[in-house]
C-alpha cells in the first residue's frame, strides 16, 4: 500500500510541474471582445459568447455606409 501511495504522490508532482510549464493561450473574439481559454488544442469554430464564426477576423471598415 505504501508503494502505491508513493507512486501516486510522484505522479501528482510530475503532473503539477507539467501543468505549470504549459502556457495556456487566451483567445479573444474580435467581434464582441470576449476572452476565453480553449478546452482543446484545436482552433474553435465559433466564439463561445456571441457564437460568431468570424471571431478571429476583424470587422470590415464601416466607413462605406453613406449618410444623408
Amino acid at each position: 500500500m505504501a508503494k502505491y501511495e508513493e507512486e501516486l504522490r510522484r505522479h501528482n508532482r510530475e503532473r503539477r510541474k507539467a501543468v505549470e510549464r504549459m502556457a495556456l493561450p487566451r483567445l479573444t473574439c474580435r467581434r464582441c471582445g470576449h476572452t476565453w481559454i480553449p478546452r482543446s488544442d484545436r482552433m474553435p469554430t465559433v466564439c463561445p459568447k456571441c457564437k460568431s464564426a468570424y471571431w478571429s477576423r476583424p470587422r470590415k471598415d464601416e466607413g462605406n455606409v453613406k449618410s444623408d
